[in-house]
């Protein structure tokens, strides 16, 4: 299909290039997913120019952008008309229905990602599409060479405190991906926290993606006291994915080193944002987690997803 020298298309187009696209759209990630995979381009015909980008994961007559990743909504590489991306989506929506497809779920990005799509998102109710749930999500942005600024009294203090401490940070090598997770998951245990990830996939993604998965470490002399699994999600953003601390470290917090020590790690790599991820529990805002990211110089945003019975 064309649409005024704007080519749909339900196909890989292989050499095209993505610019600021997150790592859950690259053909690494997408290539170990098990389910089937259905991706959508919007491309500029005179320059082959990728203008949008979407995938799904297809299983049980579903449709998802994106299961098994924090997101994967449409990822608009340049701002286009309304009329166009209304078009896109008709196409998605016939080409997935031919597929007896019965649901489709866009999981969308935190509007810190991109400049262009929230200005689209009252299409999708205008085709049909509804907002099913808004998750809180929190980021901070990298706009001083120091975090200090944008923390809280509170947490001010706790940081210095771990500094007088003689805490360390430091980033680890992929080698001690197994150690690292097993703390954080006896940590979260700890807390009652929930896993989201299996040491398999993590060991995976690194493997594929070794550029783009980092480990993170605090220690207080050799005792490791709290830790984190980071994404490079693109040449903008880091994401604080899978952090945790020890309950016994509690009056030093010593996630705020940590962040802190993000940020400057963001500072030094020309990164622009620090996603600290959503801020829910069992789909309900998380009172607790929300005002300790608020205390860190954290702005809340919304995670939408929209769905469409067909």
């Amino acid at each position: 299909m064309i649409f005024a020298g704007i080519e749909f298309s339900a196909h890989n187009p292989g050499s095209l290039q993505l610019n600021s696209c997150p790592i859950y759209y690259s053909q690494p990630y997408l290539k170990q997913i098990e389910t089937e995979i259905s991706s959508f381009y919007a491309i500029k015909k005179d320059t082959q120019q990728i203008l949008i980008v979407i995938h799904f994961q297809v299983l049980n007559n579903q449709a998802i952008s994106l299961r098994n990743a924090p997101f994967g909504g449409i990822h608009f590489e340049h701002a286009i008309e309304t009329s166009v991306f209304e078009a896109f989506m008709n196409f998605i929506v016939t080409k997935l229905k031919s597929k007896r497809i019965n649901e489709i779920v866009i999981k969308t990005a935190p509007p810190c990602y991109h400049d262009h799509s929230h200005l689209h998102w009252e299409s999708l109710n205008k085709l049909g599409f509804t907002n099913s749930q808004d998750d809180i999500n929190h980021h901070i942005e990298i706009a001083q060479p120091k975090i200090t600024e944008q923390l809280s009294h509170m947490q001010k203090r706790r940081l210095e405190k771990c500094k007088k401490a003689n805490f360390q940070f430091r980033k680890e090598s992929p080698t001690e991906l197994k150690r690292v997770y097993n703390f954080i998951v006896d940590c979260r245990k700890e807390k009652q926290q929930s896993v989201s990830v299996s040491l398999n996939k993590l060991d995976r993604l690194m493997r594929l993606l070794p550029d783009s998965y980092l480990i993170f470490c605090c220690y207080d002399g050799q005792r490791l006291i709290a830790a984190t699994i980071c994404v490079v999600v693109n040449d903008l953003v880091l994401y604080n994915f899978f952090p945790s601390s020890k309950a016994t470290y509690n009056t030093y917090s010593p996630m705020v080193f940590l962040i802190s020590n993000l940020y400057e790690y963001c500072v030094h790599y020309n990164l622009k944002i620090l996603d600290l991820g959503t801020s829910m529990l069992d789909n309900a805002p998380n009172d607790k987690l929300i005002a300790f990211k608020n205390r860190v110089g954290g702005i809340a945003t919304k995670r939408s997803i929209y769905s469409m019975k067909l």
